[in-house]
């Protein structure tokens, strides 16, 4: 909601997190001299490329730059919707692996469990010959996605079984190619 100098007011409408506002505000704080601007405006560009070269204090990051072409969007948003328009989208998909089917984190999950020893290039190739019907070749298996998916389900390595190594005095004061 704005008002007549199209401003946000205090109250948006929908509730908002705490967060998520205050990033619309900070948002809103970057193109507000840019929004009486008309939309072709002689110059916008250099402006905004003015804008991108200034360091901020982003909330709820540890970045301190914007793109031109974000603030861009930003006040394309907001001439669209208004301030609302500026209020990130929560993300729907948070918390979950998008690109890999949830079958085949199961079966990569299972199979860690039965034998931690495989690392990840070798747990998935494992993976596509003991269960081709559900881990096809069309399914794309980054390493770091698949060892981030086992990391999210508390599949780790296996804790080394029997005592802690021993490092004595004599060990830590050998030189490299001394027999004492």
């Amino acid at each position: 909601m704005t008002n007549e100098t199209n401003t946000p007011t205090p109250t948006t409408a929908g509730p908002l997190d705490e967060q998520r506002r205050e990033l619309a505000l900070f948002r809103y704080g970057v193109i507000a001299d840019l929004v009486q601007l008309e939309p072709h405006h002689r110059g916008l560009y250099a402006l905004l490329a003015k804008k991108a070269a200034v360091t901020y204090d982003i909330p709820g990051t540890l970045r301190r730059r914007i793109a031109a072409e974000t603030i861009r969007g930003w006040l394309r948003s907001y001439r669209k919707g208004g301030f609302d328009a500026l209020v990130p989208r929560p993300r729907s998909d948070q918390g979950s692996t998008r690109s890999i089917p949830p079958q085949v984190i199961d079966v990569l999950c299972q199979l860690k469990e039965d034998d931690f020893e495989p690392s990840v290039p070798s747990l998935i190739k494992t993976a596509r010959a003991l269960h081709a019907d559900v881990v096809t070749d069309e399914v794309v298996l980054p390493e770091s996605t698949v060892h981030r998916a086992l990391a999210r389900r508390g599949v780790r390595k296996k804790p080394p079984v029997g005592p802690p190594p021993t490092t004595g005095a004599a060990s830590s004061t050998r030189r490299p190619g001394t027999c004492g």
